[in-house]
């Protein structure tokens, strides 16, 4: 859960970055949200112009998933969405055990292990994910 996501904004209109903007970024259907501000480090300006904007996705909780949108807030004033990114959750693999006999079940460990829709036995076969967006 260490990932972060980063995104540089250009200031258009006005032409510098005020020291009260915030950026809202949330989930397409307005589930999950999260205000970036430069007080507390998610907006740092490189200059007057340019913000990097840094988030960690995990701030939205585990279920988060699909289509990300942000906008431009100064006090009243909100700015129109614009698409981002697409959040996908992953599991996250930790350790496969297999007994000695090819015959004996393995035992897979690691977290979201319920994003995995099937896993091969061997090298030919095709492992497939299905994310729930999917289904």
């Amino acid at each position: 859960m260490n990932s972060k996501l980063s995104f540089i904004l250009k200031a258009e209109v006005p032409s510098t970055f005020p020291r009260n903007q915030q950026i809202e970024v949330e989930t397409e259907d307005a589930s999950f949200r999260v205000v970036l501000r430069l007080n507390d480090g998610t907006l740092i300006l490189e200059d007057t112009q340019n913000v990097i904007a840094e988030f960690h996705p995990h701030s939205f909780g585990g279920s988060a998933f699909g289509p990300l949108r942000f906008r431009a807030v100064q006090g009243e004033l909100k700015g129109d969405w614009k698409p981002l990114a697409t959040l996908v959750r992953v599991p996250s693999l930790t350790a496969i055990r297999c007994p000695a006999g090819s015959t004996k079940e393995c035992t897979l460990t690691g977290s979201n292990l319920f994003l995995i829709d099937s896993v091969a036995s061997d090298e030919s076969s095709r492992t497939v994910f299905r994310f729930p967006w999917d289904l």
